[in-house]
């Protein structure tokens, strides 16, 4: 027979995580060292998210840049397909207006360029 716990009852390790999870957010929310430092490390992070996701969109740029010269030798050799066109399209098109809504959804505060 297993030691399934009865239920409503939390395991011993999951009441340990929880009570560091705690003690850890109220030493945060005492000491206001640490909480400049996470501003700092949020700002670094911030910062370098922005910088991948502007590396990772040229990446996708020149992606969907060759699998449009891909279409382009299907559609010589009669093997077009207008949903793989379409898909291209439609991510070419998100990936341009993503800045603009990310902008919108942050009331203006969203920025890539790092």
């Amino acid at each position: 027979m297993t030691n399934i716990p009865a239920a409503g009852r939390m395991p011993d390790l999951q009441i340990l995580a929880v009570a560091v999870a705690a003690a850890i957010i109220f030493f945060y929310a005492v000491d206001p060292a640490m909480a400049q430092s996470s501003t700092q490390l949020f700002t670094t992070m911030t910062k370098k998210g922005c910088e991948v996701f502007n590396g990772a969109r040229q990446m996708l740029y020149i992606g969907i840049g060759l699998g449009l010269v891909a279409l382009c030798a299907l559609a010589a050799f009669g093997r077009f397909k207008w949903p793989w066109f379409f898909g291209m399209v439609g991510g070419v098109a998100l990936m341009a207006i993503f800045d603009q809504i990310m902008q919108f959804l942050d009331f203006g505060n969203f920025n890539t360029n790092c």
